[in-house]
């Protein structure tokens, strides 16, 4: 395997459904030096490589050559100094991927688990193509316990993933500057928490502040909102948020959710 990347890369990874298609635009306008995309194509398919990676079904090399191939015509650009890729499906790849890209670094953004599993829910996670793709297809969902996944109820899955996606991100903070930020503070009601926020992802990733009213501008930018109501098929029931209670305690204290 020859090439090397030489901009530092920032990943911003969450379980999605967390507002990560809002950096694209926003870091790539307001700071100069960054280039920021979300789920660049081809980018899927990082999603079956980051669940057999962790499954020890592929190997790092393979996933490296394979990211230096996909993402070749970024590296190619000369028109900023830091990439920024924001992408849930690349969560498990990152160690992987510093074989080719030496100056890595982690965003990870989580989103309060039952508002998050009704998100999912309702962008189409257990209808149409989406729920055929889990249910049948090797890969696409995590390798859950296998009471789990084989229990055809999408709220326990999606709450066995919502733990085990952050378990493994938040790992990356042992290795890689790394930096936790939360949905609800980002896209909060409170606008100067929005604001305190998107300042400290900015000086995360050294990039210059913007007045509070620029802030502000861009925090009223909302993308990839849910439109349907599927969730209302598939309720949380108390099995499910005992199940989190009591597989999710540190993970729940540690990002300050109560259920």
């Amino acid at each position: 395997m020859t090439g090397k990347i030489e901009f530092p890369i920032t990943f911003i990874l969450s379980t999605g459904r967390t507002g990560t298609q809002f950096f694209s635009s926003y870091l790539t306008e307001s700071c100069h030096n960054i280039l920021c995309l979300h789920e660049p194509k081809p980018s899927r398919r990082f999603k079956w490589y980051s669940n057999f990676y962790l499954n020890n079904q592929v190997s790092s090399e393979f996933i490296a050559k394979q990211y230096l191939k996909c993402r070749k015509k970024v590296i190619q650009r000369t028109d900023f100094s830091r990439y920024v890729e924001s992408s849930n499906f690349m969560f498990g790849t990152v160690p992987a991927i510093e074989r080719v890209a030496p100056e890595l670094s982690v965003i990870h953004l989580v989103r309060e688990p039952l508002s998050y599993i009704r998100s999912h829910l309702n962008k189409g996670f257990w209808s149409g193509i989406k729920g055929f793709t889990a249910r049948n297809i090797p890969g696409w969902l995590e390798f859950l316990e296998p009471e789990i996944r084989n229990s055809g109820d999408p709220v326990m899955i999606l709450a066995a993933r919502w733990i085990y996606v952050n378990s493994v991100i938040r790992n990356y903070q042992e290795k890689y500057p790394y930096l936790l930020m939360r949905f609800e503070d980002l896209f909060s009601s409170n606008i100067d928490t929005g604001t305190e926020t998107l300042n400290r992802i900015r000086e995360f990733l050294q990039c210059p502040g913007l007045t509070d009213n620029q802030q502000k501008y861009w925090l009223g930018q909302t993308a990839n909102q849910s439109r349907k109501q599927r969730a209302d098929k598939y309720p949380v029931e108390a099995q499910h948020i005992e199940y989190l209670k009591q597989n999710a305690k540190e993970l729940l204290d540690q990002y300050n959710y109560t259920l």
